[in-house]
């Protein structure tokens, strides 16, 4: 799908704006960014087209996978994705924990050795694992590696969306739309007095708007109808 390219460049650059203008306020640069509120919300926005196109391709490349071998290998789904994601990302862990801070240069205000390494083992653990967007709900930001909450989302998406796809031949829109609807209705009763029941429920609150797996599903309803030519 080449005509997404545009897409990618639209969501891409309001990322890069979105960052240039925080980044500029943590230095004490003048900026745009508690004065324009459009420059506040635009990485979000940004990133969710990013997650929807992700839905929309990764269903499309399953479909296309199960309609050629007539099944869908999740082995073969899962090793695809780690080489494609696990060193750059790995790096850029390394470069965020282990390089970055030791060089002046990249040491951003309020933001020292005291405070990246605050909770090392935990932080560390929770990266390795692929929860960077659970780092940033429950123990802060790590510069130059807070970022990677998408790619968290993105694997989190990636670890299940195979096997959902694989065991649900005939109730696939259906899948979309409940997700859709589960995520939106959790998202709600989490701003609701009745969530104050649930332990960490501000950190959970936090988690749950960085997992965004509705727009996932979004692009994945539009996949399959794409997919089955439905008018």
């Amino acid at each position: 799908f080449p005509n997404l390219n545009g897409l990618r460049f639209i969501a891409a650059f309001l990322v890069i704006i979105h960052h240039i203008e925080q980044i500029k306020s943590i230095f004490k640069l003048e900026n745009y960014w508690n004065v324009v509120p459009f420059i506040g919300v635009i990485g979000k926005l940004g990133v969710v087209l990013f997650f929807v196109l992700s839905g929309f391709l990764i269903t499309y490349l399953l479909l296309t996978e199960e309609h050629s071998f007539k099944n869908i290998s999740i082995k073969k789904f899962y090793i695809r994705r780690v080489l494609r994601i696990w060193p750059l990302y790995f790096l850029i862990i390394v470069l965020a924990f282990l390089v970055l801070p030791n060089i002046n240069l990249f040491v951003m205000p309020g933001y020292g050795k005291e405070v990246i390494y605050s909770n090392l083992f935990l932080k560390l653990f929770l990266y390795a694992i692929f929860f960077p967007n659970l780092v940033l709900s429950s123990l802060g930001s790590v510069p130059y590696a807070s970022h990677t909450w998408s790619i968290g989302t993105e694997e989190q998406f990636y670890l299940v969306w195979p096997v959902m796809l694989k065991y649900f031949k005939k109730y696939r829109i259906a899948l979309m739309l409940f997700i859709i609807a589960f995520y939106l209705a959790f998202g709600h009763f989490l701003t609701t007095h009745y969530s104050n029941i649930l332990p960490y429920k501000n950190v959970i609150r936090d988690f749950w708007s960085k997992f965004n797996i509705d727009c996932m599903a979004i692009g994945g309803l539009f996949s399959i109808l794409l997919y089955q030519k439905s008018k």
